[in-house]
């Protein structure tokens, strides 16, 4: 006896075996999306789908198919620790030892590697190993069905995982972690409807060639009409990196764009060239302005004649682009999205905690709809957790509401004051303990020591990095003496034997510096060492 292997179906065949055994031609197409080419799915699918009331809207796989699907090709497994790797393997996109490594850091991660490995329902592709999709998505539906929190408990695992590769790994390894975050939160069947089908051919995302700009000008004049093809062009002008070609897999065919714009300020003529972008600017102005050194990511255009603004394997790319900028971005204080048919995305829109700003125009921006994000409001770390809390509880019931700081942010005037008098009282935490800098985000953020010992620390880190430089370092013993004394400034300027005038001097520079320091360490989200 020959044992052969067999291939998945095409569509054409699955839908020939759903003929074959009777399934009703009306659910055709979700039998097909649940049990793509595999022949054993399709039949257990086809049989159990003939027993169900024809009176069902939508069909989709009930537990009896996903475990005898299960049973029949995952069958006994040899632990709990295989059967945790198993789970694993069929919630992310790819598997690793590395990824294995860090969900299960206590099991031996190379033995249960090479597991996966040799299953026969388990493929090896260029990033790792995963299951048939059919399978896969069995795992999953078992797992979070038959244990939430231990469901849960997972995916942050490999969430954290990707997203600390998303946030320090090389661009190009980034963008992959990325898309893998981007399929890890959309493990649930409702958001299935918002990406692109496993049918379509594939896209990729690449750089805009030279000689394809006047290309992308002309594709938004023949999509958008004569505005949009204005504001391409001036923004291909000014921020040639922020544009991103999408392509055909198979032809390299360029199948649309999109742009990721850095907004730190509006001149008059970008406001004549792009009235969206003006209108996003004064939205998020009206709301709490970026301060200095903040800026506006907003993602626009996203031009696809194909499929404009609707769900498809290029639109997924620019999803994947949007979360990638924001997991990176160190300086960011809001992010908006320009979106045409906002009633379709608004869902999904609110599952990524974006929100249409309240008293806005619906006419406004050519009807585009225009969702946004307070960074300052809800951290990165605070929104990925959002997002894992949403994944379990099904569509949103109502739109996203706008953030309410409890408290505005600092401006940079109110923070240069607010450093001159932390530097005052360095030395006494009950003083300390009445700081505008407590409610900063680079005190906040610290989630293991007590904010005023917080604040100590970041104020003894500035002023020490005034000693890494020989243009500071005359500065440091200057600014130490007069705030770690109570001597007047005449007394510090004699025992630093410097005439008043260059003590004063001195000392306003050092101030200085360390108010810069510091906002650089507010504004732009950097962890001093």
């Amino acid at each position: 006896m020959e044992v052969l292997p067999l291939k998945e179906l095409g569509p054409a065949e699955a839908a020939a075996l759903l003929a074959v055994q009777g399934a009703d031609p009306a659910r055709h197409t979700p039998l097909l999306d649940f049990a793509g080419g595999n022949p054993l799915a399709l039949r257990l699918a086809a049989e159990v789908a003939g027993h169900d009331s024809a009176d069902d809207v939508v069909w989709t796989p009930s537990r009896t198919v996903i475990e005898q699907l299960l049973s029949l090709l995952v069958g006994e497994l040899p632990s709990p620790a295989h059967r945790r790797a198993l789970e694993v393997c069929g919630h992310a996109l790819d598997t690793t030892e590395d990824l294995l490594r860090a969900v299960l850091p206590d099991e031996d991660v190379p033995e249960l590697f090479a597991w996966l490995r040799q299953l026969p329902f388990v493929r090896s592709g260029r990033f790792g190993v995963y299951p048939h999709d059919v399978i896969r998505d069995a795992l999953d539906s078992d797992f979070r069905w038959r244990d939430p929190a231990q469901y849960k408990a997972m995916h942050r695992a490999v969430r954290r995982h990707l997203v600390e590769r998303i946030r320090n790994a090389a661009d190009e390894e980034a963008l992959r972690a990325t898309g893998a975050y981007n399929y890890i939160i959309s493990r649930v069947p409702w958001i299935r409807r918002f990406h692109g089908g496993r049918d379509e051919s594939g896209a990729y995302e690449d750089t805009v060639r030279p000689e394809e700009t006047a290309a992308l000008v002309r594709m938004a004049r023949e999509t958008e009409g004569d505005a949009s093809a204005r504001a391409v062009a001036h923004w291909l002008e000014r921020q040639p990196a922020a544009f991103r070609a999408h392509r055909r897999y198979s032809t390299g065919e360029l199948l649309g764009f999109m742009a990721w714009l850095r907004v730190e300020e509006l001149d008059d003529r970008t406001r004549e060239a792009d009235p969206v972008t003006a209108e996003a600017w004064d939205a998020v102005c009206a709301m709490a302005p970026p301060r200095q050194g903040e800026h506006l990511g907003l993602a626009r255009f996203m031009v696809h004649p194909e499929a404009h603004h609707l769900p498809s394997r290029a639109w997924d790319l620019v999803h994947m682009r949007i979360v990638y900028e924001l997991l990176r971005a160190k300086h960011c204080a809001w992010s908006c999205v320009v979106i045409d048919r906002p009633g379709f995305w608004e869902p999904l829109m609110t599952y990524m905690d974006m929100f249409r700003p309240s008293g806005r125009d619906p006419r406004a921006a050519g009807g585009r709809g225009l969702f946004c994000h307070d960074w300052r409001a809800v951290g990165v770390d605070e929104w990925a957790e959002g997002i894992d809390a949403r994944l379990l509880s099904g569509p949103p019931g109502k739109p996203a509401d706008e953030p309410r700081p409890a408290v505005p942010p600092l401006t940079r005037e109110e923070f240069d004051v607010a450093v001159r008098d932390a530097l005052r009282n360095w030395l006494d935490p009950d003083a300390l303990a009445t700081s505008p800098l407590l409610r900063c985000h680079m005190v906040t953020r610290r989630e293991d020591a007590a904010p005023v010992a917080v604040l100590q620390e970041l104020l003894d880190k500035a002023v020490q990095r005034l000693e890494t430089t020989p243009r500071t370092r005359p500065l440091h013993p200057v600014l130490t003496m007069t705030f770690r004394s109570s001597a007047t400034q005449e007394a510090v300027a004699r025992r630093l034997n410097m005439a008043f005038s260059t003590y004063r001097r001195h000392l306003a520079r050092a101030v200085d510096d360390v108010r810069e320091r510091l906002w650089l360490w507010e504004t732009r989200g950097e962890t001093p060492d």
